[in-house]
């Protein structure tokens, strides 16, 4: 079978990110998690939902997230399973990177991180592992970064894909940053600015700019269709669990956005079958004894909020329902 880690670390970044929204059907029998191990962060960029404009930090506080050990017991109890560690910031986590080693069943997909701890602690790792370090110019300079990564590069155990979001600021600075990367022998991934709340739209100008970066799996902004209600299949809940920072689990990222933000939460009152309930992506917590994952595909009609979530669910359903 063909490990997914594998192809983390040695697919060229176009490559990778052509593939990503394919990796569920690539790897069926496989678990996916994303797992949110803190909503701390010692950022508060402008454009964070979670930890600037919602404070998630405050609902999954530090005094809710469980110990290393509780969590390698917790996640022991599932199927062998590939694992995205995101956030805020992982590292502000106690324990990280023991928590990275203890994870013997497992594998870990990758990390992001804005690399702002110590090496030393990048160092205490013994995997080799994929960091998606996230770059943001409000807080650190081109001098400043490229010095951090450096020093993660020669630790020797890391493929590290540079990650930005293309704001209105950081649309003018992606040529600049790539050409600065290059030298460096580290690839850049360019996400797009998404914000429901504000119908950002970028001019023509700048998408001639962002054309040229934008990866096959964010080629089409239509992707994000906060209009779509139409019925989809979907896997998650399956094989593809979000995991938050005490343990409750969600059927999808899209999911505990509809839980939590008062922006999403807002789709939910739209669409033909309207009011949708929130608790349909709440699956309860991994640290529950009863804690048990969907034995089949569950039925959606509210719009994917996250682009890695549509699972080509839609072209599915409507396949099977002409």
């Amino acid at each position: 079978m063909i490990d997914v880690t594998i192809l983390q670390r040695y697919l060229p970044a176009s490559v990778k990110n052509a593939l990503k929204p394919y990796y569920r059907k690539m790897f069926p029998n496989q678990l996916c998690i994303n797992f949110m191990v803190t909503f701390r962060c010692n950022y508060r960029c402008s454009y964070c939902p979670w930890v600037t404009r919602f404070s998630y930090s405050n609902i999954y506080t530090k005094e809710k997230e469980p110990t290393v050990e509780a969590w390698i017991g917790a996640l022991d109890k599932l199927p062998r399973a590939n694992i995205y560690i995101s956030g805020g910031e992982p590292f502000l986590y106690d324990g990280m990177p023991e928590l990275i080693n203890g994870l013997k069943k497992h594998k870990i997909l990758g990390l992001v991180t804005n690399a702002t701890v110590k090496t030393a602690v990048y160092e205490r790792i013994k995997k080799k592992m994929h960091l998606n370090v996230s770059y943001h110019s409000e807080f650190v300079n081109d001098d400043q970064f490229i010095s951090k990564i450096d020093e993660l590069r020669r630790i020797g155990r890391f493929h590290i894909n540079i990650n930005l979001v293309a704001t209105r600021k950081n649309i003018q600075m992606i040529q600049g940053l790539e050409e600065i990367l290059k030298d460096h022998n580290v690839s850049l991934h360019i996400d797009p600015f998404v914000d429901p709340d504000t119908a950002f739209v970028y001019t023509q100008e700048e998408m001639l700019i962002l054309s040229r970066y934008l990866a096959s799996d964010r080629s089409s902004l239509n992707m994000l269709d906060f209009t779509s209600y139409t019925k989809k299949e979907c896997s998650a809940g399956q094989n593809y669990i979000n995991l938050m920072p005490d343990g409750t689990v969600f059927r999808c990222v899209g999911g505990s956005d509809y839980f939590h933000s008062p922006l999403k939460k807002r789709l939910l009152t739209m669409g033909p079958d309207a009011p949708y309930d929130p608790d349909f992506f709440l699956m309860g917590n991994l640290f529950a004894p009863d804690f048990k994952l969907d034995k089949s595909p569950v039925y959606c009609c509210l719009p994917c909020t996250a682009a890695c979530d549509q699972d080509m669910a839609t072209i599915k359903w409507l396949r099977n329902n002409k």
